[in-house]
């Protein structure tokens, strides 16, 4: 029964490994495809669903259950953060466009 179990967990990992949507969207090549001006829909095309920071910026509070009130980004505007393993890309918007675009670990 439990030799069922690995082979069925081996089979469901070598897939992901050969489907390309299992690979991640955070990279170079993504991140050079946001530009300024597009709009959150567009970004998340190329990127997927991304996390709209809030609070503290490092959502430091909201791991330990502390809501805290939604600060804006200097300047105002709204960011959005996406990760994958040690990858990140950070995009904020102002006006619903792109305006700023960060990435880190590649």
């Amino acid at each position: 029964m439990r030799s069922v179990h690995v082979i069925r967990l081996t089979v469901a990992l070598a897939l992901c490994l050969l489907i390309p949507a299992c690979k991640s969207k955070v990279n170079k090549t993504n991140f050079e495809k946001v530009k300024d001006g597009m709009t959150l829909d567009e970004v998340e095309k190329v990127l997927g669903k991304g996390t709209k920071e809030t609070g503290d910026g490092s959502n430091v509070a909201g791991q330990f259950g502390v809501a805290m009130p939604s600060t804006p980004t200097s300047g105002g505007g709204e960011t959005y953060t996406w990760e994958s393993s040690a990858n990140t890309i950070t995009v904020t918007l102002r006006q619903g466009k792109v305006v700023h675009k960060r990435a880190t670990g590649f």
